[in-house]
C-alpha cells in the first residue's frame, strides 16, 4: 500500500502546488481493497476525501486524523499555548504525535 501511495504521489507531483505556495498542505484519500491473496488493489484516489463519521470506527479515526493532520501541518507554524497542551493531555483529549499513524512516504523539496 505504501508503494502504491508513493507511486500515486509521484505520478502527479508536477501538478501539486503549481504556484509554489509556501506553508500549504493537502489531505488525500486512497481507497484500497484487499484481494483473496491479500494483495492491495487501489480502487480510487481522492483529492477531497470524505470525512463523514458514520460508525464507531470512523467516529474514532476521523477526528484523530484531522487532529494529527493539523498538528503536523499547523502547530509548527502556530504552536498552541503550553498551558492548553498540558491541560488537554491531562484530560486525554489530544492524540499525541508519538501515537499518530502517519509515515513519510514521499518528500520532495519544491
Amino acid at each position: 500500500m505504501k508503494l502504491i501511495a508513493t507511486d500515486i504521489v509521484r505520478s502527479v507531483e508536477h501538478l501539486l502546488n503549481p504556484n509554489n505556495l509556501q506553508f500549504c498542505f493537502e489531505l488525500f484519500g486512497l481507497d484500497f481493497m484487499i484481494d483473496s491473496r491479500f494483495r492491495p488493489l487501489l480502487i480510487e484516489a481522492n483529492s477531497n476525501p470524505c470525512l463523514e463519521v458514520n460508525g464507531q470506527v470512523l467516529g474514532r479515526l476521523i477526528p484523530q486524523l484531522i487532529e494529527n493532520v493539523l498538528r503536523l501541518a499547523v502547530d509548527p507554524l502556530f504552536p498552541p499555548p503550553d498551558n492548553l497542551v498540558k491541560s488537554s493531555k491531562k484530560l486525554g483529549s489530544l492524540t499525541t504525535l508519538e501515537t499518530n499513524k502517519f509515515e513519510l512516504i514521499f518528500d520532495q523539496q519544491f
